[in-house]
């Protein structure tokens, strides 16, 4: 879990550290001490992590030259929900990625207490040790949407229909969803009979006589299909170089969509928008909404849609249905 927040929050903060300046930022000109603070709440865990590092000057035009640990330590962190519950943030280290040119741990301030509750006013603040104050707030609605399965399709396959998807409604404004599916299956004998999960990717495509898997991307749309290439390539692999396929329960397709709130939703309008859904823009903006500093605070809520596959389509292909 920690490795997973870790990596969200680093490509961030990456992006602010090198984009919290003035336009006009000269790197040779007197450095000016900026803060940056991070962080994405996720709705399904009570461990949240907050990152907290000041700019930092090079003496060439790479940034990545420096080694410098530019976490900001001896802050005092907190989050709030709503005005009764406030949970104060400690200092830990978590371990870098292979390959990451800063030789130091990467210092973060966690608890493992605060869950985001929607239709309440959330409040990030962090007092530096200097006596400045860094803040940011967000909200979430109650039912931020409401979610259905495309050309209301409950198992899979539907007759004359080559794909399978999500539709969803939503009152927010410019709102960006994440997409993702997964199909449910076990080995027996295998895995200690446990459920398994294998991602399906939006689609695939032949390179050189291999395939190539493209995975959803962010998007604006209120809808996603999967084409059913994609879906029967994702069923057929989970079996791949095993003779005894009648040992496979297949239990069922989820679609989950997640929906950015206002602050994530604007954070990425602004800094990926190319000339379509898969360009990103090279020159990214100094987007913050964080007061005092730079950087993105914001949660998401998590929706899915549950597919059940047709029993004959998964006996040709030699697996059983199961129920989960």
């Amino acid at each position: 879990m920690r490795k997973k927040l870790f990596a969200i929050l680093s490509i961030i903060a990456a992006v602010f550290t090198l984009s919290c300046s003035d336009t006009n930022f000269n790197p040779y000109d007197t450095h000016q001490e900026k803060f940056v603070m991070n962080c994405i709440l996720h709705p399904d865990s009570s461990f949240q992590i907050v990152t907290l590092n000041r700019s930092y000057m090079v003496n060439n035009f790479d940034p990545f030259s420096s080694t410098e640990d530019t976490f900001v330590k001896g802050a005092l962190v907190r989050l709030w929900n709503g005005n009764n519950e406030v949970v104060v943030l400690r200092d830990t280290t978590l371990t870098r990625t292979s390959g990451d040119p800063y030789n130091k741990p990467h210092r973060v301030y966690y608890t493992k207490n605060f869950k985001p509750k929607t239709a309440t006013n959330i409040l990030l603040e962090a007092l530096l040790p200097n006596g400045k104050r860094l803040t940011s707030s967000t909200y979430m609605v109650k039912q931020p949407m409401n979610i259905e399965p495309l050309d209301s399709m409950r198992f899979y396959p539907k007759e004359g229909l080559g794909y399978a998807g999500a539709v969803w409604t939503t009152d927010q404004r410019n709102a960006v969803f994440a997409t993702k599916a997964t199909i449910l299956y076990s080995r027996q004998g295998m895995y200690g009979d446990k459920v398994q999960r294998v991602s399906i990717p939006a689609y695939i495509n032949k390179v050189n006589g291999s395939v190539v898997k493209y995975y959803p991307q962010p998007t604006n749309l209120n809808y996603w299909q999967i084409d059913s290439s994609a879906i029967n390539y994702t069923l057929r692999s989970i079996s791949e170089g095993d003779p005894a396929k009648d040992k496979y329960l297949v239990y069922s397709m989820i679609f989950e969509v997640s929906i950015l709130d206002n602050n994530l939703s604007l954070y990425y309008n602004a800094t990926s928008r190319g000339k379509d859904l898969y360009s990103v823009v090279i020159d990214e903006t100094d987007y913050s909404c964080i007061n005092g500093g730079f950087g993105v605070f914001g949660t998401y809520a998590k929706y899915s849609v549950v597919m059940t596959f047709d029993q004959l389509f998964l006996y040709k292909l030699g697996y059983k249905s199961g129920t989960y």
